[in-house]
């Protein structure tokens, strides 16, 4: 078998991995772009092999082999920085949302106690008025930190007391 056959199926195997992948939500297109970028020129070099040669000889590699090693090293360590510049982002994101959840957690606390302190009827529906809005903040993030469960948690049992508490009041 010829080595150009090998590459181009290896190279299209790779291609519709990646596709794949993305299809089943395993992989965000943003990761894949790269990888379908790096696949699709294996593809076309793999059919366009001359090319190879012209490039390599343009460049003054004496060799086509020392050529593709440089040019994989090359898209290998970009693909690198490219996947950390995003691990980055995402670990920004997590620390904004660590600081949002302990802010949240402050507050129910402070509601939690305002609860058990007020025993008239028109503070209790400040509180719970407070705490829904909440509530409405937590739900927007609360899948986002395993944390956020026990949070979770805690704030349907405030809502019980609460109903309980208007409830014992009409």
């Amino acid at each position: 078998m010829n080595i150009h056959v090998v590459a181009f199926a290896v190279s299209v195997a790779i291609f519709l991995f990646v596709i794949d992948l993305v299809r089943r939500r395993r992989l965000t297109f943003k990761y894949a772009v790269a990888w379908l970028f790096v696949s699709a020129g294996a593809i076309f070099f793999a059919i366009f092999y001359r090319l190879i040669f012209l490039c390599a000889a343009w460049l003054g590699f004496e060799l086509p082999s020392n050529f593709i090693f440089f040019v994989l090293c090359c898209v290998f360590v970009t693909l690198s920085l490219l996947l950390t510049v995003f691990l980055c982002q995402q670990n920004n994101r997590n620390d904004i949302m660590a600081q949002k959840i302990a802010l949240l957690e402050f507050e129910l606390k402070e509601l939690k106690k305002e609860l058990k302190i007020q025993k008239n009827f028109p503070h209790l529906l400040v509180i719970c008025t407070k705490f829904l809005v909440l509530k409405k903040h937590i739900s927007s993030i609360r899948l986002f930190r395993y944390g956020t469960l026990l949070l979770e948690m805690q704030l349907q049992r405030l809502l019980f007391l609460s109903d309980f508490l208007m409830g014992s009041y009409l």
